[in-house]
């Protein structure tokens, strides 16, 4: 009798492990059969797109980002040039009677150092009916800008 339970027992766990070895078989065989491998490269695949998918939109909204920057930058690049042009315009106008202005002054200025009568009062007074600065005065006579606007209030202050 012991016999027969030992033969009885040997056969379950024959049975058994024919069925977990079936089992398995069969598990390995799907994994690793053509079927499964390309289930696995499909499933990888789908992970890679919707990856490339989430960065493809992060880079797209940065690059949208940087045009808005670039675009504003113009903008304000548009308007300084604008406003140069205007300048420019200006100047070119305002250039000629400068250069005139400097070409009068010139004159005067020769003609107040050679008269060596006139004294420093007059030529502060003569340089500033011809439109000169107190501090242009003050270099070309040789006396301090506030000589200069002293003398200028002066004279003002007498003919009113």
């Amino acid at each position: 009798m012991k016999l027969s339970l030992f033969f009885l027992a040997v056969g379950i766990n024959a049975i058994v492990v024919l069925i977990i070895y079936l089992s398995l078989k069969r598990q390995m065989r799907n994994s690793t059969g053509a079927a499964g491998i390309l289930d696995e490269i499909r499933e990888d695949i789908e992970a890679l797109i919707v990856e490339i998918n989430q960065i493809t939109d992060r880079n797209v909204s940065i690059i949208e980002d940087k045009v808005k920057q670039l675009n504003q930058l113009l903008e304000g690049a548009d308007k300084r040039i604008t406003l140069l042009k205007r300048e420019g315009d200006k100047n070119s106008v305002e250039m000629p009677r400068y250069n005139d202005l400097k070409k009068s002054s010139v004159k005067e200025i020769e003609h107040v150092r050679s008269e060596q009568k006139i004294s420093k009062k007059e030529q502060v007074l003569a340089l500033h009916r011809n439109g000169f600065s107190s501090g242009i005065i003050a270099s070309k006579t040789g006396i301090s800008i506030g000589e200069v606007e002293l003398i200028i209030s002066l004279s003002s202050g007498k003919e009113n």
